[in-house]
């Protein structure tokens, strides 16, 4: 689990400012997504966001307690673990279009 939350806050450097919609979610490797609750603001908002299995959408965590559980702040990433794939999941709003494609942002995650 330290690994996915590692692989979160690196990608925050991206994520920032990236037009967010309720239901958008960011997919860590194959396994692990970060969901957000409904009061969520942005892709950063980590005192709303969770760790779910992709498969089974299984809770594994919110990840505010994770980054408290694993130190990060105190402790910093630990430079031996693997950097997994970051992606967008986006929801397709009633224009057929993402938050992102209405943005006409061009967005690159780690």
């Amino acid at each position: 689990m330290r690994q996915v939350i590692q692989n979160y806050m690196k990608a925050m450097v991206y994520l920032q400012g990236i037009p967010f919609n309720s239901g958008n979610s960011i997919k860590i490797g194959d396994k692990y997504v970060i969901g957000f609750r409904s009061d969520a603001s942005s892709y950063t908002d980590v005192l709303s966001a969770y760790v779910v299995t992709y498969t089974s959408n299984k809770h594994l965590g919110d990840v505010a307690d994770l980054i408290k559980e694993y130190a990060f702040i105190k402790n910093g990433f630990d430079n031996s673990l693997e950097d997994l794939p970051v992606s967008l999941l986006e929801w397709v709003g009633s224009d057929g279009k993402t938050a992102t494609e209405r943005s006409a942002i061009n967005v690159e995650v780690a």
